[in-house]
């Protein structure tokens, strides 16, 4: 079966796809540039983003950051995970018979995402 891609869409995906902790912030030109898409184009796609609340721009900078909406999508994601519920009181018994603090996390396109997480009762080494 042919995969059918909705270009729009797809230049929208990828325009999301450039926010990182490493780079939070994206600015019209600096997208249009790194993707090769019309400024015009980058302006619409963030403009009915920021509608949405999907990203919102700094009035200071011009710049535009992910918004709550992304937050909240992720919530949905990670409440409706089965692997967390199963997880939880292995990862509590984890963290209370060794005193740490434990992870768990899954992998997604080559990067471990935590999903849920039990802290320890010491504090941190100096």
């Amino acid at each position: 079966m042919e995969k059918k891609i909705i270009q729009s869409i797809d230049r929208a995906l990828q325009v999301l796809e450039l926010f990182s902790l490493e780079k939070p912030e994206w600015g019209v030109t600096e997208i249009s540039k790194v993707l090769n898409i019309y400024k015009s184009n980058v302006h619409n796609i963030l403009s009915t983003f920021a509608e949405k609340g999907f990203v919102k721009k700094d009035s200071k900078t011009d710049k535009y950051k992910l918004g709550i909406k992304f937050f909240e999508l992720g919530s949905v994601v990670i409440k409706n995970m089965d692997l967390r519920r199963i997880a939880h009181s292995y990862i509590e018994e984890l963290s209370k018979e060794f005193n740490e603090t434990v992870h768990l996390g899954i992998l997604d396109e080559g990067r471990v995402v935590s999903i849920e997480r039990e802290e320890s009762n010491k504090g941190l080494p100096y």
